[in-house]
């Protein structure tokens, strides 16, 4: 809490309220620590170009499926960094099949890094 208390807004409250609903979504169970806070505002680099600024971009589309998309390929990207790009242990930890989670890397264009 503190580290969200002491951050920089420079999107203002909306900014915080929007990094707070990400991590209430992203975080798996009821407890959020440090450790599901992203880097960029662990370092006080927040940006727009990625991580918490992207909430914004999904609020901004038009329909109920583009927004599930986004969130969708945010939420995969995520998971893969979060597990080294070991497609075995993202999908084991998303409850997915390798598989789909194969077909939905593709569709998404997400390039894997290694």
């Amino acid at each position: 809490l503190e580290l969200l208390k002491n951050g920089t807004w420079p999107g203002n409250v909306r900014e915080l309220k929007n990094v707070v609903e990400r991590l209430v979504i992203m975080s798996p169970g009821k407890t959020i620590t440090v450790n599901h806070i992203p880097e960029s505002i662990v370092s006080g680099e927040i940006s727009h170009e990625g991580g918490v600024g992207r909430l914004d971009t999904v609020l901004e589309l038009h329909s109920l499926r583009e927004a599930r998309e986004e969130f969708e390929k945010e939420f995969i990207l995520q998971k893969l960094e979060e597990h080294g790009w070991n497609i075995s242990k993202t999908a084991e930890s998303i409850e997915l099949e390798r598989s789909n989670l194969h077909r939905k890397i593709k569709s998404y264009g997400i390039e894997l890094k290694k």
